[in-house]
């Protein structure tokens, strides 16, 4: 761990709460959005061209859809993020894409709101145990 990159932030005096909203948890699947498709899979990418070779993400969209539904914006535990404005996953220091440990969603039940209606990403590397967080907003 580098020392010179540390920074200690001071605990707020007084802390916002969130209101109390219920939670369902259910299992679901996910695919990575069209722009990232290249770092998690040129193969599909290539066939997607091959498919429909003016909008190749159309194609893709499409496939996607029918195999897992439709993705929309949610929080989740790993997985493939839900980009609001395009692909941003962060790499490792050999620069492979890192994995996705959660994302939460904005959420006006909860009193939740990042941004201007956006999302938050927090990325993990097992290997050297970096995490990395990401803001998107609409």
């Amino acid at each position: 761990m580098n020392q010179d990159k540390l920074e200690f932030i001071v605990t707020p005096s007084t802390l916002e709460t969130s209101r109390y909203c219920l939670i369902n948890c259910s299992a679901t699947n996910s695919l990575p959005d069209w722009e990232g498709i290249d770092l998690h899979s040129p193969t599909a990418s290539k066939l997607s061209c091959v498919l429909d070779e003016n909008e190749p993400w159309d194609s893709y969209d499409q496939v996607v859809e029918k195999l897992i539904g439709e993705q929309d914006y949610l929080s989740q535990l790993g997985g493939y993020p839900k980009w609001v404005q395009g692909e941003e996953t962060p790499t490792d220091g050999d620069g492979n894409p890192m994995k996705l440990l959660f994302q939460i969603d904005s959420e006006d039940n909860a009193g939740l709101m990042w941004g201007d209606v956006g999302l938050i990403y927090v990325f993990y590397d097992e290997s050297s145990e970096k995490i990395e967080f990401t803001l998107q907003c609409h």
